[in-house]
């Protein structure tokens, strides 16, 4: 197929060669002063189309890309939604984490654990509820915070991504152990085959065993805080700070998780976990440098 400038040649030659018998034939018609200007117009607008060369497909597909790239997402707006999923998404852990395990179980008391618990069925139930929400939103915050972060590094993004929807299985199923206390103490007729304090142990055990699933699946909560700070550290479009901040959430989560099951009595996270509010409270209030963000995005295509 022929080239679209060999095209435009041969128009500009084939105009140029029939100007003058379009002059002539136009000026036969009419030699009034109202013909000759619009004479003369028609062989300027022939001449100047002739002369127009095609846009090439590179053109073209610069012109698509500033019109795709116009009508982005702005990258404020992605930090705003990944801020305010980050919100969210933990606004009950601290209730249903730390608070309520607090409230119903007695160290050492399988009994005083059971009468807690039966005392605040619902507020029991509303626990699991809530954990199970925290865990579900937090694959948006990952997928949000992904969408934000890939164009710095969409390899190492994937990574972060991965670790995060490890965990979060690992801590849903560990639910299943609160429903099962339920079950133990709910006193129905196929559990008469056990005494009540061989159920108030089962379920003290229970309660022990959902607190040691939860620490393997903040193991990978930790790791994928780790790419995350990476991320954020070679942005430039949110402080470095931020992510060396993230980086020491992170390795806090892994550090205490692997000192218990090694059993070292550690609780590092209230002070390590400072990281991921700071994160949060940036992403919500200052956002992202826009222009670092674009550049960064034009780069990584």
């Amino acid at each position: 197929m022929p080239s679209p400038a060999p095209q435009a040649g041969a128009l500009s030659k084939l105009t140029r060669a029939l100007t003058p018998t379009l002059l002539v034939s136009v000026g036969l018609l009419s030699v009034n002063q109202t013909t000759l200007p619009l004479v003369f117009n028609l062989s300027f607008v022939f001449s100047i189309e002739a002369r127009a060369p095609a846009a090439s497909p590179k053109d073209r597909m610069k012109k698509s890309n500033v019109t795709t790239h116009d009508t982005e997402t702005s990258p404020l707006v992605r930090a705003r939604v990944a801020g305010a999923l980050y919100f969210f998404a933990n606004i009950l852990a601290p209730f249903t984490l730390l608070y309520l395990p607090s409230r119903f179980i007695v160290r050492g008391d399988p009994a005083a654990t059971a009468s807690h618990i039966m005392a605040s069925e619902s507020l029991f139930r509303f626990g699991i509820v809530g954990n199970l929400f925290t865990f579900t939103a937090n694959i948006f915050l990952a997928l949000a915070l992904f969408q934000l972060l890939k164009v710095v590094s969409r390899n190492m993004a994937f990574v972060m991504l991965i670790l995060l929807l490890v965990g979060v299985p690992i801590a849903m199923l560990s639910e299943l152990t609160q429903l099962a206390v339920l079950q133990l103490l709910s006193g129905a007729g196929f559990l008469k085959a056990y005494t009540v304090d061989q159920l108030q142990v089962l379920a003290y055990l229970l309660l022990r065993l959902h607190d040691q699933g939860l620490l393997i699946a903040h193991i990978f909560f930790g790791l994928w805080l780790l790419p995350m700070g990476y991320l954020v550290f070679k942005s430039r479009f949110i402080p470095r700070f931020v992510g060396l901040l993230l980086v020491i959430a992170g390795a806090g989560y892994v550090v205490q998780s692997f000192g218990i099951f090694l059993g070292y009595s550690v609780n590092i996270i209230m002070f390590t976990g400072l990281g991921e509010a700071v994160f949060l409270l940036w992403l919500l209030i200052r956002g992202v440098n826009g222009e670092q963000w674009k550049k960064l995005a034009l780069e990584s295509q």
